[in-house]
């Protein structure tokens, strides 16, 4: 093979569209890898629940509690063609969170994104930690999420195309969020309000046939809403009464703060698990309004024209996209930190658009681009200031998140030996596509590659703590101190369940009990007997049960003839039990774990 044959190889090999598709290969690995390692988490118990009901009697009613009926449908689907388990009833989730990625690459193919902040968005998005526990996770966020990218996405192309069929997706997808949950209208609001806002500005041109689409919008809507909470017609009046209990219960739930929390929540969150993304966001925001902003405010407030400056003369998609993105992500945050119910799967909403605006920083070099700084070409190079941010960045996330990886990496999981190598193996390559003339330039240019190396090199250290935090909370085999996991079904249960399936008689004498009724469910709830509370002792005797199961916080000291074990049926992260080494177990991840319990007496019987 010649030079030249060889050259053309790899250039094939290392294009944009492979380095891609080894996001996207990556996205699915870490969201489809072992999705059934971890216990259900007693919400995902509980709806896992609804969809058994629905598929084995056929009945649903909506309930605000539970949000609204487009999970149960399609995890009842789901469970029907493959059968009810965990596994299965996680595959939606992840199958919606990996597509995320790919319609990433849909908004870089109308111009909002260049090659580099696809690949980094993409790669963000990948290896999130928030968004792969989340996508492997049956609750409603990460379709309500896939829903609201699938909606900007194709409000997107509608505008750039001008046909219907865009303007349907649109619809499909706000109906499927509205099938969801109950903060998905605020969500439309704010993101209708930009795409107005560009309307007015004439940023977006409405099509000629837009009064058409909106009203077959509407109808689309209205006819998947209609269909899906009235139980496909079995409850009509869910369609009257439900809007009005949705708003009820959580009103009621936003004054009472069953799960509350300060406004701060999520920050704080995002200071636990994604400080790469939190740090790469605010480094943007500030390097955009630093550019672009004064300039912008100052025009607007004197109603004068923008002033004559290469960086805005000419309009650029990225930074529409970029402010869409900002927008999004604000209002995001600002609804949630409203919010009185504080719970960590919320943040999947603020997350999403931050990796936009964190991958604004990547962008490619452009004409009149002052913002890209002094590179050359398409690559660009950062100044001092970007710099000394990206190392206040780097120290943070090696102070909160190196302790992680050093145990992932102690542990020689096989999911730690694939990933790294596979995230250095994307970030070597797509240094080299992007960088190929440089690299192959004379070594007068050497100073030039080392300088275009701090973007490759940035992203490889915050991709290997953000894989190691992915692991520690993901793929972790034991109980782990995290507010991420809220209140998660223990590890220890396993042992409960294999004490379960050789008993032939077993009583529940507790009202804290769940997630049993799932993992026990039809003819194998035949050998339980349920009392749902602390009953006389002498009753347990009666029965000659082989094991009984009582809440440890109202439990019997003995029951003669039983060997007694305390184990943990959840646990969740006890701030009131770390509040006095707070900045240790941010360095450490050793916290005290609070946890309900249960005593197991199992019948001891005599030796043969």
């Amino acid at each position: 093979m010649s030079a030249a044959d060889f050259s053309s190889t790899v250039k094939k090999i290392l294009s944009f569209e492979s380095i891609f598709l080894l996001v996207v290969l990556l996205t699915a690995f870490l969201r489809f890898y072992q999705l059934d390692f971890k216990l259900f988490h007693h919400d995902e118990a509980i709806h896992a629940w609804f969809a058994y009901e629905l598929l084995t009697k056929g009945t649903y009613v909506y309930d605000p509690m539970y949000h609204g009926p487009l999970l149960y449908y399609l995890t009842t689907a789901m469970f029907r063609v493959f059968g009810d388990t965990d596994l299965v009833g996680r595959l939606f989730p992840a199958l919606l969170g990996t597509l995320i990625v790919p319609l990433v690459y849909a908004v870089y193919r109308l111009g909002y994104l260049d090659k580099r902040q696809t690949i980094v968005a993409g790669l963000l998005v990948a290896i999130s930690p928030d968004m792969i526990y989340f996508s492997r996770f049956l609750r409603q966020d990460m379709f309500m999420l896939f829903f609201t990218m699938l909606l900007v996405v194709s409000l997107l192309f509608y505008f750039e195309k001008g046909q219907t069929r865009y303007a349907l997706a649109a619809a499909v997808a706000a109906a499927g969020g509205l099938c969801l949950k109950e903060e998905m209208p605020l969500v439309l609001i704010f993101i209708g309000l930009f795409f107005l806002y560009m309307i007015i500005r004439k940023r977006f041109v409405l099509p000629p046939s837009w009064k058409v689409d909106l009203v077959l919008g509407i109808v689309v809507i209205a006819g998947i809403m209609s269909v899906l909470y009235s139980a496909f017609g079995m409850h009509w009046d869910t369609l009257w009464t439900g809007p009005f209990k949705a708003i009820e219960h959580w009103l009621a739930m936003h004054e009472q703060q069953r799960l509350g929390g300060p406004w701060f929540f999520y920050i704080l969150l995002f200071g636990l698990y994604e400080v790469p993304i939190f740090g790469l966001a605010i480094i943007s925001i500030a390097g955009y309004v630093a550019v672009r902003g004064n300039s912008r405010v100052v025009s607007i407030l004197k109603r004068e024209p923008l002033a004559e400056q290469p960086a805005l003369r000419v309009r650029d998609r990225r930074d529409d996209f970029f402010v869409l993105s900002l927008w999004w992500m604000i209002c995001s945050m600002a609804m949630y930190a409203y919010i009185g119910e504080k719970v960590p799967w919320l943040i999947v909403q603020q997350l999403l658009p931050m990796c936009f605006v964190a991958s604004y920083l990547f962008r490619e070099a452009r004409s009149g681009d002052r913002l890209a700084l002094q590179g050359s070409g398409t690559t660009p190079t950062w100044g001092p200031g970007t710099i000394i941010g990206i190392v206040i960045v780097a120290a943070v996330s090696l102070l909160g998140m190196g302790v992680t990886l050093m145990k992932a990496l102690a542990g020689h999981e096989l999911v730690l030996t694939l990933i790294v190598p596979f995230v250095v193996l994307i970030l070597v390559a797509g240094f080299l596509y992007q960088n190929r003339d440089r690299v192959a330039a004379p070594v007068r240019k050497a100073q030039g590659v080392v300088t275009s190396l701090l973007p490759i090199v940035a992203i490889l250290l915050f991709g290997v703590l953000l894989v190691g935090m992915t692991h520690h909370v993901a793929y972790s085999p034991t109980d782990i101190s995290e507010p991420i996991v809220q209140v998660q079904n223990s590890e220890d249960l396993r042992g409960l369940f294999q004490e379960l399936d050789a008993s032939n008689k077993t009583v529940i004498a507790s009202a804290n009990y769940w997630p049993l009724p799932w993992y026990y469910r039809g003819d194998k709830w035949n050998t339980i007997t349920f009392y749902g509370a602390k009953v006389a002792d002498t009753q347990i005797y009666q029965g000659d049960f082989d094991l009984a199961i009582v809440n440890s916080a109202d439990s019997y000291p003995y029951l003669a003839g039983y060997k007694k074990e305390t184990i943990h049926l959840n646990y969740w992260f006890s701030y009131y039990d770390n509040q006095n080494r707070l900045l240790d177990y941010y360095m450490q991840r050793d916290g005290k774990l609070g946890s309900m319990d249960l005593d197991i007496f199992t019948k001891i019987r005599p030796l043969s």
